[in-house]
């Protein structure tokens, strides 16, 4: 599996168990509706989706973080990845896409207002980890106000901003994908919303 801008989907719900045993440990990811169990390995895998553009850039590094393991399929982890919905590429050429329908985000951190022509979002539990953003790229941060499936938050996008449905797909493209990463977005995969459509 290749490719760019690949993200990662759904939230870090947290330790489940620890078998006796063996001492291995299990985490949950998902959403609300639906929880996948998975290693703690595959879990910290799963996390390093943030720190990089590309599929090959992750494999790099994590062959980086585990030569002991040279023979870890990475592409078989990847797939679970994307078979269990944990993550998805953030490209969309069409609103027609039915991804759109499908990942639902929710907006990260507090504003705190503006500073110079640019806007202070943060976290007030991390003090000091503040991000300053342009007016467009706070706009975009601010359409998942509350959560939003990812078509609304585009028409929001459309609406506040005054573009063309072309335009607002390349900025949705460029900026949503930065504020995952910087994760100022949450992302959840919920295919009931697709199915809802399809009705």
């Amino acid at each position: 599996m290749t490719g760019e801008h690949y993200v990662q989907i759904g939230r870090a719900l947290g330790f489940l168990f620890e078998e006796e045993e063996t001492g291995r440990k299990f985490f949950s990811v998902g959403n609300g509706m639906e929880q996948v169990e998975i290693t703690e390995f595959e879990y910290r895998l799963w996390e390093e989706l943030r720190k990089v553009d590309t599929l090959d850039d992750w494999k790099t590094l994590i062959r980086s973080k585990t030569k002991k393991y040279p023979d870890l399929d990475l592409d078989a982890i990847l797939n679970k990845f994307y078979a269990f919905n944990l993550m998805r590429q953030w490209k969309f050429d069409t609103v027609d896409n039915p991804e759109l329908l499908g990942i639902f985000i929710t907006r990260n951190a507090y504003a705190y207002g503006e500073i110079e022509g640019y806007w202070v979002v943060g976290d007030h539990r991390h003090v000091g980890d503040n991000v300053t953003l342009n007016q467009e790229q706070y706009m975009v941060w601010n359409a998942a106000a509350g959560g939003a499936p990812l078509l609304q938050v585009l028409d929001t996008i459309m609406t506040k901003l005054s573009l063309t449905e072309e335009e607002a797909l390349a900025l949705l493209n460029k900026e949503g994908y930065g504020l995952i990463q910087l994760g100022l977005w949450n992302t959840e995969y919920l295919p009931f919303l697709i199915e809802e459509e399809a009705q």
